[in-house]
């Protein structure tokens, strides 16, 4: 994990300071970008609707994801 981090700290950015990613939620696999927080060390993802209906979740809950750089 600490290798991934750094990757995100350090790695090729785009606009933003985003970093390209695929997220997997359940079954669903998606291609898409993390946005780092300003000023933290917390970082964004985005989650469609489509997403959300696909694994049946509600803003709130909790999540199992996996995230590989591209």
């Amino acid at each position: 994990m600490h290798e991934r981090l750094h990757r995100l700290e350090f790695g090729a950015r785009r606009g933003f300071g985003s970093v390209k990613v695929v997220a997997q939620i359940g079954e669903t696999a998606w291609k898409t970008s993390v946005f780092p927080q300003k000023g933290k060390t917390e970082w964004v993802l985005l989650v469609s609707k489509k997403v959300m209906r696909a694994e049946d979740l509600a803003e709130g809950d909790r999540i199992a994801l996996e995230l590989e750089l591209l």
